[in-house]
């Protein structure tokens, strides 16, 4: 197709860093029958989902309104509005997804994984909370990358933190996340 690949090779210099020796390692016997947490990412409607969904013990946080085509329960996150009087109580989607996540840190249930479907949804909650929050159109619109941090940081600390370090309610227990 007339394009050229390049590929640098180097020599190893002597003064070089130790690089450990070119052998596999043995596993450790606890490790080989755990499940790990898993990033599955895919089109639309090809069984993501599904695939989770004919495990036992999952818990769907749900983003797109598909809760009733999964068998396991599932939590649907998003905007809600209540009406307390006269007055009109708002609470943002990633609200919503903070306290299930707190109730999830409680370790009061029988959940042994957590389907996050769809975390680019989950993303876009967070990113209108902390514009709301910081009373800002966009994330650019603060000074020194600010926005974008904040943002990024609340994210992290909800969905890494919480679900992909502390919620290991038992020790066979592990957390999924769907795309």
């Amino acid at each position: 197709n007339g394009q050229i690949d390049w590929m640098i090779i180097s020599n190893i210099k002597e003064d070089s860093m130790n690089l450990p020796e070119n052998k596999k390692r043995e596993l450790k016997k606890e490790k080989l029958t755990q499940l790990p947490d898993l990033f599955i990412y895919g089109a639309s409607y090809v069984g993501k989902s599904t695939l989770f969904d004919s495990l036992d013990n999952v818990l769907f946080i749900n983003t797109d309104g598909n809760c009733d085509m999964y068998q396991n329960p599932s939590v649907y996150i998003g905007k809600t509005v209540q009406m307390n009087g006269r007055m009109k109580v708002e609470k943002s989607a990633w609200q919503n997804f903070l306290e299930v996540i707190e109730e999830l840190e409680k370790r009061e249930n029988t959940f042994k994984f957590i389907a996050l479907d769809l975390v680019e949804d989950l993303r876009e909650h967070c990113r209108v909370y902390m514009c709301d929050k910081l009373k800002i159109a966009h994330e650019s619109d603060s000074n020194y990358s600010k926005g974008w941090d904040m943002v990024t940081t609340e994210y992290n600390q909800a969905v890494i933190s919480y679900l992909g370090e502390n919620y290991v309610p038992e020790e066979d227990d592990y957390c999924i996340e769907l795309s």
